[in-house]
Formats: structure tokens, sequence, C-alpha cells
């Protein structure tokens, strides 16, 4: 039995990311394209906030469908933080947060592959 609760465990959460990927791919570009072309401008800007709640609401409800298909917490806290995770990304995209001791880490984490070669 503790099988198939790791196996419901698994799908609840792999889907829930998988679908919440696809739904943040479909309604935003990349973070990088929203820093460069869409923060300066407060109409470019709340469009893509509008677009980035749309997708986060879509995100939740989903997880929040998979936890009463599945009975499964895990969906709607998967889809919680999946939304919480774009958020973050784009609001710093947009100048709104700043995530750059994150981004620190993987450009140290960069530095030190490069000093190895």
């Amino acid at each position: 039995m503790a099988d198939v609760k790791r196996i419901v465990d698994a799908l609840a959460i792999g889907t829930t990311v998988m679908v919440s990927e696809h739904f943040f791919s479909t309604f935003l570009s990349s973070p990088l394209t929203v820093k460069t072309l869409y923060s300066d401008k407060e109409e470019d800007r709340r469009t893509t906030k509008m677009y980035l709640y749309e997708a986060m609401a879509i995100s939740v409800l989903f997880g929040a469908l998979m936890t009463y298909i599945l009975k499964d917490w895990l969906g709607i806290i998967t889809g919680i933080v999946v939304a919480l995770i774009y958020w973050a990304v784009y609001e710093d995209a947009l100048g709104e947060i700043d995530i750059s001791w994150i981004h620190n880490i993987f450009l140290s984490l960069e530095g030190q592959k490069a000093n190895k070669v």
C-alpha cells in the first residue's frame, strides 16, 4: 500500500509541475525577454503581471483539481509552490523584487567551473 501512495504522490507532483510549467510558458515570454523588453514601460509591466497572475491562478486551480482527483494534498501544494517560484522569477525580471542572491549562487558555480579548466 505504501508503494501505491508513493505513486499517487509522484503523479500529483509530476503532473502539476508539468502542466503548470506549460501554463507559464504559454502565457509569458521568458524572464530574459521580460527583463530586456517589457520592464521599462508601465503598460508592458501591467500586461506581463496580468498574464503572470492568470498563469498562477490556473496553476493553483489545476493543483486543486489534482488534489481532488487523487485525494492527495501534494497537488495543491505543488501548484502553489510552482506559482510562487514563477512569481519570484518574473517579479525579479520586472525589477519589483531582487533575487540576485540566487543568481549569484549560479554565477559563482560557473566561475568555479571556469577556474578548473
